[in-house]
C-alpha cells in the first residue's frame, strides 16, 4: 500500500489492461468503457461506477479528490470493464488510506 494520504488530497489511481495470448508476450489493449469504484473501510461507495480515462493503449487512470469529510481509513479501488470477447473482466487495485 502506498503511503496514507491526508483527507481533502487528489490521488491518481493508474490502471494497465495486458491480455495475455496464448505462446505470445502479454499486450496491451483497451476495454471498452472500464469503470472504477472506490469503497470506504465501512463499505460506502465513494466513487461508483465512473469511467476511467486513457493515456494510451492499455493505460488509463483516474484521479480521486478525496474529500476533507470521508472517513479515517483504508479504502478500496476496483475496476471493471469488457472486451468484446469476455464481459466480466475485474481488477482489484492496491488500496490507499486517508489520514
Amino acid at each position: 500500500m502506498n503511503p496514507p494520504y491526508d483527507r481533502g488530497s487528489a490521488i491518481v489511481i493508474e490502471v494497465e489492461f495486458k491480455k495475455q495470448e496464448p505462446f505470445i508476450a502479454a499486450l496491451y489493449f483497451d476495454p471498452i468503457t472500464p469503470k472504477i469504484t472506490i469503497t470506504d473501510s465501512l463499505g460506502t461507495n465513494k466513487i461508483s461506477d465512473i469511467t476511467l480515462t486513457k493515456k494510451t493503449t492499455g493505460k488509463w487512470y483516474y484521479i480521486c479528490q478525496t474529500l476533507t469529510s470521508w472517513n479515517i481509513g483504508v479504502y478500496s479501488v476496483k475496476v471493471a470493464a469488457s472486451t468484446d470477447t469476455y464481459n466480466d473482466i475485474t481488477i482489484n487495485l492496491e488500496n490507499f488510506e486517508l489520514i
